[in-house]
């Protein structure tokens, strides 16, 4: 035999059995079945893992929506009390600081109104959204509740300083009417009247030290 005959005989390629073909085939489908069995369980891993976080998602979204909207709702109740109280008194309103605190204020509150607190958790995607908007309401919540506040300290410097201002006055008027000081050789008298009546303060400091009082004539 040449060897070019040789070689030719050497890469002929063999033929299978019919043993060793049915052989493959079973193996064959015996993979694609573990393998179908494989997919199976993956898809179930993957159902319960989706429901599991839909499920999580779907509470926090309702429970911190639910807790947003009544803090919301308190804050938007203190904001119309307050917006009340500078609207029932007209001194209030002409107050610079305090008109402008309840501008800010006034809007603020107006614009709490327009948040979106709907919850929506058909799918994962959608409670996660829900969970984003109470985010939104709380940050609204958060704004109301200072511009309530900068209303209040409004309110009360402006309510401080009339009190002041009243207390200052009070004492000063109160000096003058009240100058006496207290020491010896004080005249009262009054001779405009038949009634005439007069007081006379001695030299000592204490009451009953000289002092003399006359009234008048019957």
């Amino acid at each position: 035999m040449s060897a070019v005959a040789g070689h030719k005989s050497a890469t002929v390629p063999q033929c299978v059995s019919s043993d060793d073909l049915a052989a493959l085939n079973t193996l064959v489908e015996t993979r694609a079945t573990d393998l179908d069995a494989l997919k199976t369980q993956t898809a179930a891993f993957i159902d319960v893992r989706d429901k599991y976080r839909l499920t999580k998602a779907a509470d926090e979204a309702q429970s911190s929506m639910d807790k947003a909207k009544s803090d919301l709702a308190t804050a938007q109740k203190n904001a119309t009390d307050q917006l009340k109280t500078v609207e029932a008194d007209t001194a209030l309103q002409s107050d610079a600081t305090i008109k402008a605190a309840y501008d800010a204020l006034k809007k603020i509150e107006k614009d709490s109104h327009s948040v979106s607190t709907t919850v929506t958790v058909s799918t994962y995607d959608e409670a996660v959204a829900s969970i984003e908007k109470t985010k939104t309401v709380v940050s609204k919540t958060g704004e109301a509740n200072t511009a309530t506040q900068a209303l209040k300290d409004a309110i009360k410097a402006y309510n401080d300083a009339k009190t002041a201002a009243a207390q200052s006055q009070a004492a000063s008027g109160f000096g003058e009417i009240s100058g006496y000081s207290g020491g010896g050789g004080s005249n009262w008298s009054d001779n405009s009247g038949s009634n005439d009546w007069s007081y006379t303060r001695g030299n000592s400091n204490d009451w009953g030290s000289g002092d003399t009082y006359t009234p008048p004539a019957q």
